[in-house]
């Protein structure tokens, strides 16, 4: 039996020119150039048919270099044959090669050394700081608040909840306004 299911092409790529559309035709095993598939591996058929290789077809589909691009039966048993043989995945001179990256890959490197999260990133660091700030900052903000309330400087409620002085005076600015008050120039330098 052949590998190729299909000798004709079963989609219309002109519509294709759409990274989505690429990614999908891709993630379904059909070549985004002539059409035709389903292939277990299309970057094969792509290589053998069209001489173009899969760097070209991430390029095309905006991918990274890590993104799957054949079937998923496939892809496990290349994962698994690694683990067993770590050594085939260096070169020759028994080490790894430094990494290329694809023009999605720069995309996303340049959008983490500038700082512009995506949407998903910025929602995860935004829960990650409220469980850090529920778990850790909260109890212990209510520690450094009753030893204010209680007549301690900024620097006792600091060291017996366990915040620096700065969290505290962010969080807690009229306590803290009233320790200075009490203490003078001492507290301040707390």
């Amino acid at each position: 039996m052949s590998r190729r299911k299909y000798n004709r092409p079963i989609v219309d790529v002109s519509k294709a020119a759409e990274p989505e559309e690429i990614r999908r035709l891709l993630e379904d095993g059909i070549c985004p150039i002539c059409g035709c598939g389903p292939y277990r591996v299309v970057a094969g058929h792509a290589h053998r048919v069209h001489d173009v290789d899969c760097h070209v077809l991430r390029e095309m589909g905006h991918l990274t270099k890590s993104a799957v691009i054949c079937d998923e039966d496939h892809h496990l048993r290349m994962v698994a044959r690694g683990k067993a043989n770590p050594d085939a995945l260096r070169g020759s001179d028994g080490c790894r090669h430094p990494r290329t990256l694809s023009t999605a890959g720069r995309e996303s490197q340049r959008r983490k050394a500038l700082g512009i999260s995506s949407e998903v990133h910025q929602k995860a660091s935004a829960e990650a700081h409220r469980r850090h700030f529920e778990g850790r900052v909260a109890p212990a903000l209510v520690v450094a608040e009753r030893l204010l309330r209680g007549g301690s400087t900024l620097r006792a409620a600091s060291a017996e909840s366990g915040l620096c002085p700065e969290t505290i005076r962010r969080h807690l600015p009229a306590l803290v306004a009233d320790a200075r008050e009490r203490y003078g120039s001492r507290a301040r330098r707390s």
